[in-house]
C-alpha cells in the first residue's frame, strides 16, 4: 500500500467567531477536505464537509466571511494555513436532523475576498512584472510571504487601472507580457499565466515553466495495471486508468489559427494598417519551447491560414510617444501569444495519484506509460509518455484514503522509439 495514501491528521481546524473572540475547535466534526488549484484561476479553493452534532453553526456562530484556521499534515508535506487564515467564503447544502447538521464550507485566502473590496485606479507604467508585483503588495496588501514568483517581462506597458478588481487586472495582463527573450524581430514570444498555491501567488511565462523541467527536477509518475502492494515506488504510481478527455482537436486548432494565421493590424496612433502572417513551425525551436520534442503540425493543413482576424495595436497610448516599448514587433509576438495558448491545452490528461503536497498547479511532471500489448517493465518511449504540465489539481483528504486528481496539459509528444 502506498504510503501517501493514507496518514494524514488534522492538527488544527478552528473557525474564529464573526465578532473575534477564541476560535471554537471543529476537527471532530469535519468530514472529506477537498483542496482546489488551478493555473486559470486566481485564487485556490478548499472545502470542509461538516457533521455538527453541537450546533455550532448557531453558537459560534458560523458565519461567510469568519476566519478559519487550518492546518493538515501529511506524509508528503502540509497544508499551513495558521499565520495567514483563511476565510468562509460560502455556506452550502445545509441540512439537518434531530442530532446533527450537515453543511459544507467554502473557504478562500484573503486576497480573494480583498479582491471583491479593493479597485485599481492609478496610472501604472514600466515592465508588467513590476506593475503586477505593485498591484498585489499596494493595492490588494498582500504580504509578500505569499508572493511566490513574479517572473519578469522585458516589456514596458502604460495603461489605467479604471477601478477593476486587481486579481482581475493581473490575468488581463499575461497574455501582454513576454518574457526574457533575445531581441530578435522575426519572432515574437508571449503568454504569461496568473494562480495561486499553497506557496502563495505566480506570474510565470508558459515558456519558462517548460524550458527549466527535466527528468532530474520533477516528479515522475508511472502507470502499471500490475503493483507489489509493499512497494514504495506506489507513492508514485498512477491509482486509475488514465483519461485523455482532448487529444490534438485539429477542428478546434484550425479554428483557433494555431498553425497558420493572418492578422490585418490597424494602428491606433498611426490609423496605418500593418498585415502579418504567423506560421507556428517558425516560432518552435526558435523561442517558442515545447514541453516534450515533437509537436504533430499537419503538412497539408498549415499551407494555407485557417483564421483570418482584424484587430487594434494595442501600441501603448498612455506611454511616452505612444510607442509600447518592446523587444519585439508587437503584432509577431501577439499572434505567438494566440498560439501559444492554444496549443498549452492540446492535449489533456486525468490521473489519480497518492496524494503528494508537494504538487502545485503549473509544475510540470513526468509521465511514463507502457507500449501497448508490451509487459509493464517494457516502457520504451510510448508518445504519450512524457512532460505535462498540472493545469489543475484537487487533494482529497477523506477517512478512505488520500489522493490527488491531477488535470495535466501538453503541447507535444515525445518521439516514439
Amino acid at each position: 500500500m502506498s504510503l501517501f495514501s493514507s496518514g494524514h491528521k488534522i492538527i488544527d481546524f478552528a473557525v474564529v467567531p464573526p465578532n473575534g473572540g477564541t476560535p471554537v475547535d471543529m476537527r471532530l466534526q469535519t468530514g472529506l477536505i477537498s483542496y482546489y488549484e488551478d493555473v486559470t484561476d486566481s485564487s485556490l479553493h478548499i472545502t470542509v464537509d461538516i457533521q455538527d452534532t453541537a450546533g455550532f453553526l448557531a453558537l459560534v456562530p458560523i458565519r461567510s466571511g469568519s476566519e478559519v484556521i487550518l492546518r493538515i499534515e501529511h506524509p508528503s508535506g502540509e497544508i499551513d494555513f495558521l499565520n495567514e487564515p483563511l476565510y468562509i467564503s460560502n455556506i452550502v447544502g445545509n441540512n439537518s436532523s434531530s442530532k446533527r447538521e450537515f453543511y459544507t464550507l467554502e473557504l478562500v485566502t484573503k486576497g480573494a475576498i480583498s479582491n471583491h473590496t479593493h479597485r485599481i485606479y492609478k496610472k501604472y507604467k514600466g515592465k508588467i512584472s513590476d506593475s503586477v508585483r505593485k498591484i498585489l503588495t499596494e493595492d490588494l496588501d498582500i504580504s509578500t510571504d505569499r508572493i511566490k514568483e513574479v517572473e519578469d517581462t522585458s516589456n514596458e506597458y502604460s495603461f489605467m487601472g479604471n477601478y477593476k478588481r486587481p486579481l482581475f487586472s493581473c490575468t488581463w495582463l499575461c497574455p501582454k507580457s513576454i518574457p526574457q527573450v533575445n531581441n530578435q524581430k522575426t519572432t515574437g514570444t508571449a503568454g504569461y499565466l496568473f494562480y495561486e498555491t499553497l506557496e502563495g501567488y505566480h506570474f510565470r511565462s508558459i515558456d519558462s515553466v517548460f524550458q527549466k523541467s527535466n527528468r532530474e527536477n520533477v516528479f515522475e509518475y508511472f502507470f502499471s495495471e500490475s503493483a507489489d502492494a509493499l512497494d514504495v515506488k506506489n507513492n508514485f504510481r498512477i491509482s486509475t486508468p488514465p483519461v485523455w478527455n482532448t487529444n490534438n482537436d485539429i477542428l478546434d486548432k484550425l479554428r483557433r489559427g494555431t498553425y497558420k494565421a493572418q492578422t490585418l493590424y490597424i494602428n491606433a496612433i498611426t490609423k496605418v494598417p500593418e498585415f502579418n502572417e504567423y506560421n507556428l513551425k517558425g516560432s518552435i525551436n526558435n523561442q517558442m519551447q515545447l514541453a516534450n520534442d515533437d509537436e504533430v503540425i499537419p503538412t497539408e493543413f498549415e499551407k494555407l491560414p485557417s483564421r483570418i482576424m482584424l484587430s487594434v495595436q494595442d501600441q501603448g497610448t498612455l506611454s511616452e510617444k505612444g510607442d509600447l516599448k518592446t523587444p519585439q514587433e508587437q503584432n509577431l509576438y501577439q499572434a505567438q501569444g494566440h498560439a501559444r495558448y492554444s496549443t498549452l491545452f492540446s492535449q489533456t490528461l486525468n490521473i489519480t495519484v497518492p496524494m503528494n503536497l508537494k504538487l502545485n498547479c503549473g509544475d510540470m511532471i513526468y509521465c511514463k506509460f507502457p507500449k501497448l500489448n508490451m509487459e509493464a517493465a517494457d516502457y520504451g518511449d510510448n508518445p504519450n509518455s512524457g512532460y505535462y504540465m498540472i493545469k489543475s489539481l484537487a487533494h482529497k483528504f477523506s477517512a478512505d484514503g488520500d489522493f490527488t486528481g491531477l488535470q495535466l496539459v501538453r503541447d507535444s509528444y515525445t518521439e516514439l522509439s
